[in-house]
């Protein structure tokens, strides 16, 4: 709404300043029949204005190169935030304890409330006896209740009734122009994490956080808090860390508009004067500050955060984008200096290898493999002067790992390493994306879903066994160079050799341009690096694949 109003009657005005929080209830106010009259007005105007716009675009109408559904589900979305302020959506729609009540019946599944003693209340859903939890923060920008397809996404979207995951969904109070501002949601989602640790004695690393939009920012509030606490509310002391984190489109920032809005304003459900409007309401008479604006939180903050992997998701016509690419690449870039430098020292050993490569006219490939902080194995390109196409790099590096000897107590020379080394190779690292020809984040995701090739703007499935992680973009601009330093000298085993006197060596290396996340802490993924333009050879624009793999 543009000014925020509640009801155009003085007396309904009145009634909203004077009346107090209720802190036991989602929101804190139900309107009075007179009130009703004018929302269900407002809601039916709408709804008729909406109902217009499906007609004419059946007619032919512009549809913002969306498919019908689409649109009007995006148009009804922006309708109903411009048209109705957050106290009339409040009492439209159910509240989140009894969509999640008839999700658990229409599923057939476990479903039990949580009262805690300040008030604070979740729903448990699925088996008590569950060893994994999934602690989900909905989102609907702290006025909306949670819908149907918020806990259809909390399980993944899978069967519910699976007695091995239970979901456990925060009913925090919803703001309003007068009521439940910042910081009580973030003291209700800091309850809800210690009754779930000291009462009922689950462990950290049982528990998965989930947060979608507004509720993956009050995630990222939270595990902010819990590892630097925040002085207006009270402190957890934990003894662990949660397996995970999982960011859906999170809202990242209660000040300043992401760069992305202006650009996206019509592809995005969201309006951005919507979004203005629900970030007065939360934050009330409270300035900006690290907790509720996690984006300007201290770059190191987000070294010491309780989770052990964060995952972040996120379209390319959000209006967020920018903030929370941002965002991501502060927490993928906060690796202690030490971490750093050992990843770097091996890095280099890496590019040693491809460089001894590049010496002998081979294609400058070069990899380590470090186990518990040693290197075990070496390789480099040999298919050139092996006339063998199997000669690769990691190949080489493989059977040197399996080849290596130690003695045994009595003396006798013995194996050092089994093939059951190769199972705990989890982590990569590497230089750079080759956006042609590309195993990992390239034409190919060999990390992930065994591998099997991409459809165009799919990323891959993650948690399919074989799964590894991966990290780019370790001593890139030396990786790119020195690969085109190869394609600019003769090759005198092609079988056509070409002619490449006239070829310069390019030097310069344009910055990586695309940070779409899966952002770990402990390792940083992949991106992608700019497309070549229309008049670059592949030969002066293929990136190298130079890595070096560890443990």
């Amino acid at each position: 709404m543009g000014n925020g109003e509640l009801i155009n009657t003085k007396l309904s005005i009145l009634l909203i300043h004077s009346m107090a929080p209720t802190r036991s209830n989602e929101y804190a106010y139900d309107l009075s029949i007179w009130e009703w009259i004018p929302l269900l007005s407002k809601a039916t105007g709408i709804t008729f204005r909406l109902s217009f716009k499906a007609v004419k675009a059946l007619l032919g109408g512009s549809k913002n190169g969306l498919t019908f559904h689409r649109y009007i589900a995006y148009e009804g979305m922006r309708d109903y935030q411009g048209g109705l302020n957050a106290v009339g959506i409040q009492n439209l729609l159910p509240a989140t304890s009894k969509t999640c009540e008839k999700f658990a019946k229409r599923n057939r599944i476990e479903h039990s409330k949580i009262e805690l003693p300040d008030g604070t209340t979740a729903i448990w859903l699925g088996s008590r006896k569950a060893s994994k939890i999934v602690v989900f923060f909905h989102g609907g920008g702290y006025m909306a209740p949670a819908l149907p397809e918020h806990i259809a996404f909390a399980f993944g979207f899978a069967n519910p009734s699976q007695k091995d995951v239970a979901v456990v969904v925060l009913q925090y109070s919803l703001a309003s122009e007068e009521a439940n501002h910042y910081p009580y949601q973030l003291q209700q989602a800091t309850s809800l994490i210690e009754h779930l640790l000291h009462s009922e004695k689950l462990s950290p690393s049982a528990i998965t956080l989930v947060g979608d939009s507004a509720g993956a920012h009050l995630l990222l509030s939270l595990i902010l808090h819990l590892s630097h606490p925040n002085p207006l509310v009270s402190p957890l002391k934990m003894v662990g860390r949660f397996s995970g984190a999982v960011l859906i489109s999170p809202w990242i920032t209660m000040g300043k508009s992401s760069e992305s809005m202006p650009v996206d304003k019509h592809k995005d459900i969201l309006k951005p004067g919507a979004l203005a409007y629900w970030a007065r309401n939360f934050l009330g008479d409270i300035a900006t500050d690290a907790w509720n604006s996690p984006l300007i939180a201290p770059a190191q903050w987000w070294s010491d955060v309780p989770v052990d992997e964060m995952v972040t998701m996120y379209g390319d016509d959000e209006i967020l984008r920018e903030d929370i690419c941002v965002l991501c690449e502060k927490i993928k870039n906060t690796m202690s200096e030490d971490e750093k430098s050992t990843h770097l020292k091996f890095m280099r050993e890496a590019l040693n290898m491809a460089e001894l490569a590049l010496s002998t006219d081979e294609t400058p490939v070069g990899c380590v493999f470090v186990l518990n902080g040693s290197i075990i194995g070496r390789g480099m390109n040999a298919t050139n002067r092996t006339y063998n196409g199997t000669r690769h790099a990691e190949f080489l590096g493989l059977s040197s790992i399996l080849s290596s000897t130690t003695l045994g107590e009595g003396g006798e020379e013995k194996k050092k390493y089994g093939p059951e080394i190769l199972k705990e190779c989890d982590l990569v690292f590497f230089g750079a994306v080759n956006d042609k020809f590309g195993g990992t984040s390239g034409v190919l995701n060999i990390h992930r879903a065994n591998g099997r090739a991409l459809k165009e703007g799919e990323e891959g499935e993650e948690g399919e066994e074989g799964d590894y992680e991966v990290s780019g973009g370790w001593l890139r601009e030396e990786a790119i160079v020195m690969l085109r330093r190869f394609y600019v000298q003769e090759n005198g085993r092609a079988p056509e050799p070409r002619n490449k006197k006239e070829r310069v060596l390019k030097l310069e290396v344009e910055p990586m341009v695309e940070s779409k996340v899966s952002a770990g802490k402990r390792y940083i993924s992949p991106s992608l690096d700019p497309k070549p333009s229309s008049d670059d050879t592949p030969e002066s624009t293929t990136s190298t694949k130079v890595q070096y793999e560890t443990r």
